[in-house]
């Protein structure tokens, strides 16, 4: 390359994943502690993920079906301005659910 990326560029790609990040690991925090028998279940999130949002489009699903997911309300940061309502959305169910387990994982739920 004749003119590298920067550093700051690069990195606004990620932004739009952050809150999905914040969702899984919100989902996995509150199966951990609230219903820890059920903890491997969170690993079914990031196969679909990956299944909807990288594979759904050539084989044809849905957009419902690859909304189901938290990688379904990522942003194309680098090429679209951040939508902020997912965003807050997402934000805010993520912090929900890291709450909510903190509060399982005390009481020993």
């Amino acid at each position: 390359m004749t003119s590298p990326i920067s550093l700051a560029r690069f990195m606004r790609g990620f932004v739009g994943y952050w809150p999905a990040l914040l969702v899984v690991c919100g989902l996995a925090a509150l199966l951990v502690g609230c219903w820890p028998r059920w903890q491997r279940l969170i690993w079914l999130v990031p196969v679909y993920g990956v299944l909807s949002k990288y594979l759904g489009p050539m084989l044809n699903f849905p957009d419902w079906a690859q909304r189901l997911t938290p990688y379904g309300w990522v942003n194309a940061v680098p090429q679209h301005a951040v939508a902020w309502p997912p965003v807050a959305g997402m934000v805010a169910l993520g912090v929900a659910f890291l709450v909510i387990a903190g509060i399982g994982y005390r009481a020993g739920i």
